[in-house]
């Protein structure tokens, strides 16, 4: 076991506590706090399989993620936090509008803004203009800012349909800053833990009631009443903001880091264009195509979370020769699991799309974390999927791209945000 308290330590310093773990444990199990909660980390595929065996469908989640009254407050009864009956009676509402078949249907209009976003990005006024001077002649921007708001606007156009336009989405902006603040008070407040706390006059407090008050309110002329469904389409709009961006930055900047498979893939991209019956939906939705196994490398290399969100076992059960009590609250090393070496070999480390060639899905079944591993998978998988192929087209077919300027992972943000710098220039 780790002596030191993980609660906040797994997501502003996920890489020490990884290694920590691998220090103590090589490839076993062991176990961490998590405030006063003990949960058993798993690093391998073997031993996801062992925690799926059996019981999967009957996992449940512990109250609030064990992260907390702060967390129970935002995000508690969101959709992504549920299990069983109460999870597919809430996801019976949203799967229809999420489904593959009508996230494909966004993919004319997601091109049209990804090109839009491009242009806006190449503007001087850019919101992530860096000070980095430009090498080859484009310009350079901060990669987790110039992706963090384009996910959001696209989200907010499936979740709005008709009603989306400049007016709410300003308004939706606007409320953001403040869930910024209430999300670093929920996974990040050591205070937030407490429900008595969060009872006091606080700062944090205000900001939850103004947030809660103005949520509801800009929702009422769109849809019924109703918390749950508040804190669903919350967890999908602003808390995808820093997941899904966190994807696409990530994506770009493998790109940029990489320049051979990045040619190779803008090639890929200009012969299915010029092809008379070319489709983009139809392109979009190949699975042997490099742009299916450049999005995927990218998610399987760096991952969204350092540590998955806990998941409790249903019954006892044996986990890498140890014995896993029912109820037992486990979390998964993400980055570990993803770079199993195997499964994927002794380069597990290095970005290799092409890796995927051949390989069946089977064989990386319980060896890749994605959108969650359990049936309970993340309602937004499809449409970030779609987003990740639309935007990795608009911008390659319009732009060059070079990494320019490494700085650390940000550690005030629950997700693996990055903060480096990547040159886009124009192709002539």
């Amino acid at each position: 076991m780790l002596k030191k308290n993980t609660r906040f330590l797994r997501f502003s310093h996920g890489p020490q506590v990884s290694l920590a773990g691998r220090d103590v444990a090589g490839d076993d199990p062991f176990l961490v706090w998590n405030g006063p909660h003990q949960e058993l980390v798993i690093t391998q595929p073997e031993h996801l399989k062992e925690f799926c065996r059996k019981d999967a469908k009957d996992h449940t989640k512990p109250s609030n993620m064990n992260l907390g009254d702060g967390f129970g407050q935002l995000l508690g009864g969101a959709v992504g936090v549920q299990a069983g009956k109460k999870w597919t009676t809430m996801r019976a509402h949203f799967d229809p509008e999420f489904s593959r078949n009508a996230s494909m249907s966004m993919v004319p209009l997601y091109n049209c803004e990804a090109i839009q976003w491009l242009a806006d990005l190449a503007k001087p006024s850019s919101s992530s203009v860096s000070s980095t001077p430009p090498v080859a002649g484009g310009f350079v921007r901060n990669i987790a800012e110039a992706c963090r708001l384009l996910p959001f606007r696209l989200i907010g156009l499936v979740t709005y349909g008709e009603t989306f336009d400049h007016e709410l989405y300003q308004k939706l902006v606007d409320l953001n800053e403040v869930h910024d603040k209430l999300m670093l008070d929920a996974f990040f407040g050591k205070w937030n833990v407490s429900k008595l706390y969060n009872m006091l006059p606080t700062a944090s407090r205000r900001r939850m009631q103004t947030f809660q008050n103005t949520w509801e309110a800009l929702n009422d002329s769109v849809i019924a009443r109703a918390n749950a469904f508040l804190q669903t389409v919350d967890e999908l709009l602003f808390t995808n903001i820093d997941v899904t961006s966190t994807a696409v930055a990530s994506l770009l900047l493998n790109i940029a880091e990489n320049p051979r498979f990045q040619e190779t893939l803008r090639q890929e991209i200009v012969e299915m264009k010029s092809d008379p019956a070319y489709d983009v939906q139809q392109y979009i939705a190949k699975r042997d195509a490099l742009l299916h196994y450049a999005v995927l490398e990218s998610l399987r290399m760096r991952p969204v979370l350092w540590f998955s969100l806990p998941e409790k076992t249903a019954i006892d059960k044996e986990i890498g020769g140890y014995f896993v009590p029912s109820g037992s609250a486990v979390v998964i090393d993400w980055k570990r699991l993803n770079t199993a070496p195997s499964v994927w070999g002794d380069d597990s480390e290095v970005f290799r799309p092409e890796r995927f060639v051949g390989m069946s899905p089977t064989s990386y079944r319980h060896a890749f974390l994605r959108f969650g591993f359990s049936r309970e998978r993340c309602l937004g998988k499809n449409i970030s999927e779609i987003i990740l192929k639309t935007i990795l087209i608009a911008t390659l077919e319009g732009y060059s791209l070079r990494p320019s300027k490494h700085n650390a992972v940000r550690e005030d943000r629950f997700t693996v945000t990055l903060d480096d710098e990547v040159e886009f220039t124009p192709i002539k």
